[in-house]
């Protein structure tokens, strides 16, 4: 996209961002982490999960911020969809029949690559009306965006044995039963 992230929001909203999607599955996409690692900005919704993978190749993402963090900041809602915020801002819903797809058959569908495109090209429209929402704000939700994605670094560093660590509600359970449910844990990172 050539219009810089500053610019006015009606002009980054109307701008048609160019799209192109990589199959990290035939080709190595670290050199597009490392480029995106380098970037002024990098904007994504809900990113935990992907910058998790991302850091498994030893990658941070410094100056990232996350539309889902800008959001809840903004008052829309605590961990919102991109297809509800896209709707809340933009007016319009997003199709997401394809959200629970098995991403790892190939070929792709074409409803899949349609997914794909749509999932990140309005991702620069919702940050500019986010920031215009946000105002004074913004500074919040960049520095909760780098606490999620530092968080999201440090499980990526968690070995198989400190994969229980992070897992909530465990408190009431005795001896035996949280030695079983670290050692799932450690089952699940070692298969997942």
């Amino acid at each position: 996209m050539s219009v810089p992230l500053d610019a006015p929001v009606d002009e980054i909203v109307a701008a048609n961002p160019e799209v192109r999607l990589i199959d990290a599955l035939a080709v190595d996409p670290t050199p597009v982490f490392e480029a995106l690692a380098a970037h002024a900005r990098t904007v994504v919704h809900a990113g935990r999960q992907d910058l998790a993978i991302v850091g498994r190749l030893g990658i941070a993402i410094p100056d990232l911020i996350d539309t889902q963090v800008m959001a809840a900041f903004a008052g829309i809602g605590d961990q919102v969809g991109l297809g509800a915020l896209t709707l809340e801002l933009l007016g319009f819903p997003l199709a997401k029949e394809q959200q629970w797809t098995d991403w790892a058959k190939r070929p792709l569908s074409e409803a899949q690559i349609a997914y794909a495109i749509a999932d990140v090209s309005h991702l620069h429209a919702i940050y500019a009306k986010l920031v215009g929402k946000l105002g004074p704000r913004l500074p919040w939700a960049l520095a909760e965006s780098s606490v999620v994605a530092a968080d999201a670094l440090a499980a990526a560093t968690l070995g198989a044995e400190e994969a229980g660590r992070g897992i909530g509600g465990l408190r009431g359970l005795d001896p035996l039963g949280l030695a079983v449910v670290h050692e799932l844990a450690a089952w699940r990172f070692r298969i997942a």
